[in-house]
């Protein structure tokens, strides 16, 4: 199952600041257009990809992400946050990925003191899904134990 998220506010923004540079600084027009194409290439949406044995999120085209495997998360769950800027944010106790809201879901990781918060438009919908597919992966799990 796919969930992405698109950052409109992040595009609309990259496209302002560009056209406000653009109209003082013509000269520095290519440089300035290859620079925000880039930008918004890596981070116009975020989409988490749920698999059965694991889950993998990533920016705009896929170069920047991470992949969470089942046997290392412990909890998944909606939460709302008060939004602290967009992309990768690393606090102390979490880091989070976005690109637009104030939604996310929160996972715990095994061994990891830092929680992993993920940007979503639909967050009960898709902690649902993950929590479903990693109870399924746990069943499985038991039972090639017990075999």
């Amino acid at each position: 199952m796919r969930f992405s998220q698109t950052g409109w506010i992040f595009i609309l923004l990259c496209v302002v600041v560009s056209a406000f540079v653009l109209a003082n600084n013509p000269a520095g027009a290519p440089q300035l257009i290859c620079i925000c194409a880039v930008i918004i290439l890596l981070f116009y949406r975020l989409t988490v990809i749920v698999k059965d044995d694991h889950l993998r999120f990533a920016f705009g085209i896929g170069i920047i992400g991470k992949t969470i495997y089942f046997k290392d998360l412990v909890a998944c769950r909606p939460i709302d946050y008060m939004p602290f800027g967009y992309g990768v944010r690393i606090r102390p106790t979490v880091t989070l990925y976005n690109v637009s809201g104030r939604k996310a879901i929160e996972l715990i990781i095994r061994g990891k003191r830092r929680k992993i918060w993920i940007g979503t438009d639909k967050p009960v919908e898709l902690a649902s899904y993950i929590n479903t597919r990693l109870q399924e992966y746990h069943e499985r799990a038991l039972d090639y134990d017990t075999e």
